[in-house]
């Protein structure tokens, strides 16, 4: 299957396995369709990885020594810098129990091994786009606050040139000021 790699064209992808076999498989696919690949054999590599390098999606083996998927998941969750980034779990695992074990430590997406070539695709692509749309509201979510500050500051301004005006005013009895805030905002 072949995706639409235009839009994602710069994503990057780390793959936390501890098979080897699984990293050189996955490693190939992604790379075969222009992904940039991150391969960590172990969770603390893996964690090590995310934190230093940016990555876009996270697969993620869940039966590892030492450090299991699980507890990766919650690292990456629990860390400002990682909470972001989506984690597929890609596991032997196919009790319902342990697919909802996956998603409770902070997965957004399960699949289960032996995997489709064609469905793991997919789901990646699903989840850049899902994180590209996120990235993107984020980015006007953060330039509409922008447009909210400046906008009170002007506002602010002119309610003190306004209230400096009455002063002046004021100060010359032959002068009428009628034209008020609320009146300007209607005009």
């Amino acid at each position: 299957m072949q995706t639409s790699r235009d839009q994602y064209e710069d994503a990057t992808i780390l793959i936390i396995d501890d098979n080897h076999n699984n990293l050189r498989l996955l490693g190939n696919l992604f790379h075969s369709q222009g992904y940039a690949v991150r391969l960590a054999a172990s969770g603390q590599l893996g964690l090590m990885t995310a934190q230093s390098t940016p990555v876009d999606i996270i697969l993620l083996d869940i039966m590892m020594p030492d450090m299991d998927g699980y507890a990766v998941c919650r690292a990456l969750k629990a860390n400002v810098q990682t909470r972001a980034i989506p984690v597929i779990f890609v596991s032997a695992l196919v009790e319902v129990f342990d697919k909802v074990k996956g998603f409770s430590a902070g997965g957004a997406d399960y699949i289960t091994k032996p995997f489709q070539m064609d469905e793991v695709l997919a789901r990646i692509s699903t989840h850049l786009a899902l994180r590209r749309m996120q990235q993107q509201l984020q980015h006007q979510n953060d330039s509409l606050q922008q447009e909210i500050v400046e906008r009170k500051r002007i506002e602010d301004a002119l309610r003190e040139s306004e209230r400096r005006f009455r002063l002046l005013a004021e100060k010359r009895p032959g002068y009428h000021l009628s034209l008020s805030l609320a009146a300007r905002q209607r005009v």
